[in-house]
């Protein structure tokens, strides 16, 4: 199961003018990615990225309904990145770099702060129990509230 969809993803690219399968204007062929591509190749990898971070502390894939949309963020944010490196790799515009930077480096820092225990999911999170078996137990979203608030003001 995928954590965002192509249209999450053109969410994020259409403010900065790109749009999903775009005519290159220097050949006048359809630029990839196309749909497929987004939702085969590109939203895959930025799931990996999410599941592999969090693979250490949680049991993934993520299938709370709560924390999926917290998950969801990061993943349009990596896959919007990765959309538009794959679009124009280094054609495009510096201030448009700038802001698909910015998506990348804010989802790269939620997933931090999640791995770090800075913002607490409800998935079950990974522990070692005294005798080094790993056991899963549920951890609430209650601690460091405050600090999560923050933390999705600026996300």
């Amino acid at each position: 199961m995928a954590y965002c969809t192509t249209t999450d993803v053109q969410t994020l690219l259409a403010p900065v003018g790109f749009s999903i399968g775009q005519t290159d204007p220097s050949t006048g062929t359809v630029d990839e990615p196309s749909t497929t591509t987004i939702g085969v190749i590109i939203i895959p990898d930025a799931d990996q990225i999410i599941d592999g971070s969090l693979r250490g502390c949680y049991a993934v894939p993520i299938t709370n309904s709560t924390d999926l949309q917290q998950i969801r963020l990061i993943s349009m944010r990596l896959s919007a990145s990765m959309c538009a490196e794959y679009l124009f790799g280094d054609r495009a515009d510096p201030d448009v770099n700038t802001v698909l930077l910015t998506h990348r480096d804010r989802a790269m820092e939620r997933l931090d702060l999640i791995r770090k225990g800075v913002i607490k999911l409800n998935t079950a999170r990974l522990s070692f129990v005294d005798d080094g078996v790993h056991g899963l137990f549920t951890r609430g979203v209650t601690e460091n509230y405050e600090a999560q608030v923050e933390i999705d003001k600026e996300f």
